[in-house]
């Protein structure tokens, strides 16, 4: 129960942290382009490699994070495939018995909920910190160096100066997110090994997405797309 409490609190934390911001950002900040990102226009997920590095001002940040989070093609897709996955192997054991659409829409939901608390613990500290959310692409040349870069870049992120840093708000949302899921799952089954081996679970898929995104102009060219 004290777990559940916590998570809670920091829930709502969080959730006035982001209004508080939003409110400041429409009161005191202009609108300005930067690499990756228009002011009138969604904001890129990627920076693009050989362009002066320039952060996310509060409101673009806000902004990219409800896009991100609830809008995008990608926020569909990853929790109920997220649930399908769950619904097939019956997880958590106590949803056993909840089974066709409606198990299916449960497990849905609970993952949707870890994504959406994931999302909002990183936005949140990395707006206090003025880390980067979005991936920027290396500039190096061969294709092993990006591939390295791409793989290790789940780890490292960049500061309001553009130097690399440790991921710590990514990776602190990560397992904030998985603790946070006590709140409608069982301790016993979210336990701290499960929510150790999710975290490097996701951080492995956001590797191969940013392997994408670091290859996604080839990627392109190959196939034709425009």
């Amino acid at each position: 129960m004290p777990s559940r409490l916590l998570a809670l609190a920091l829930l709502v934390c969080c959730a006035e942290i982001v209004r508080a911001q939003e409110r400041q950002a429409e009161a005191t900040e202009p609108q300005t382009g930067v690499a990756g990102a228009k002011s009138t226009s969604a904001i890129s997920d990627t920076i693009p490699a050989g362009v002066p590095y320039q952060p996310l001002t509060a409101k673009q940040r806000w902004k990219f994070y409800f896009t991100d989070t609830y809008l995008s093609f990608h926020s569909y897709i990853r929790a109920p495939m997220a649930g399908f996955v769950d619904q097939e192997k019956d997880r958590p054991p106590q949803w056993k018995e909840d089974e066709g659409w409606s198990g299916f829409a449960r497990r849905a939901g609970s993952a949707w909920g870890r994504y959406a608390i994931r999302d909002t613990y990183e936005a949140v500290s990395a707006q206090a910190l003025g880390y980067e959310v979005r991936y920027v692409r290396c500039g190096c040349s061969s294709f092993g160096q990006r591939l390295g870069y791409a793989i290790a870049s789940s780890l490292f992120t960049r500061d309001r100066n553009g130097r690399i840093v440790p991921a710590v708000t990514r990776i602190g949302g990560e397992f904030g997110a998985e603790y946070s899921a006590r709140l409608w799952l069982r301790s016993s089954y979210q336990n701290d090994s499960r929510i150790a081996r999710g975290v490097l679970f996701q951080t492995g898929i956001r590797s191969l997405v940013n392997t994408y995104r670091e290859f996604k102009p080839e990627i392109k060219q190959a196939l034709h797309w425009k």
